[in-house]
């Protein structure tokens, strides 16, 4: 009778110490893979790689340079003497995502550390920035600052709001941005002399579609 008990117990025991090596496995697992997403994400936003500056072709240059020498009034032979003049004034900046990223490309210092990209309604930046030597543990290093900016034309004036600011993919919360995080500046700021007051009254019309931004002044 004893020993029918004892070999019945011995598969019970035997299943506890797989169930255990089973519970230790799973966990060990959870922790390679944590510590796998943390190196990617350190390397990936703290220790960002520089961005990849943007190239226009040939026919892309002429198209941009015909489009600052306009807003510039670029004109050859020097500076000539003339009476000022808003007759046939273009009041209306169009241009697209690219563009503007072949001009940041343009300065040395913004090249590899600024992106652009234009979205319906949205503009979003991507800036690299370096960290002061003298910052704890992430001193020397360089973090990757993400924002979006929400901008249209509704009711006869122009609406910009901050949807939001993120540091190496993580998200701040709106107190540390000042609460401005989905609040239109304009309409919360647009005090009599202020700035986005100002700013307010001499748009006439703003447009940002997926690749393509469009500002039209007034007089």
């Amino acid at each position: 009778m004893s020993e029918n008990v004892q070999r019945t117990e011995r598969p019970k025991k035997e299943k506890h110490r797989l169930g255990c090596l089973h519970v230790f496995g799973v966990v060990l697992l959870a922790v390679l893979v944590a510590i796998g997403l943390a190196a990617f994400w350190v390397k990936h936003n703290v220790y960002a790689d520089r961005l990849e500056p943007t190239h226009l072709n040939e026919e892309e240059e002429r198209v941009l340079e015909a489009k600052m020498a306009r807003l510039e009034e670029t004109k050859t032979g020097g500076l000539q003497p003339e009476p000022y003049s808003e007759a046939g004034a273009k009041r209306e900046i169009d241009i697209t995502e690219k563009e503007l990223n072949g001009l940041i490309a343009r300065n040395p210092e913004w090249a590899d550390r600024i992106a652009i990209d234009l979205a319906d309604d949205l503009v979003s930046l991507t800036v690299l920035i370096p960290m002061d030597e003298e910052i704890p543990i992430v001193g020397g290093t360089t973090a990757r600052i993400r924002t979006g900016i929400a901008l249209r034309y509704e009711d006869g004036r122009p609406v910009v709001i901050i949807k939001g600011v993120s540091i190496g993919g993580i998200p701040l919360p709106s107190a540390w941005i000042g609460d401005i995080k989905n609040r239109d500046l304009v309409s919360e700021f647009g005090g009599e002399g202020g700035f986005w007051n100002q700013f307010a009254k001499g748009v006439d019309d703003m447009e940002v579609t997926e690749g393509r931004l469009r500002l039209k002044l007034k007089e």
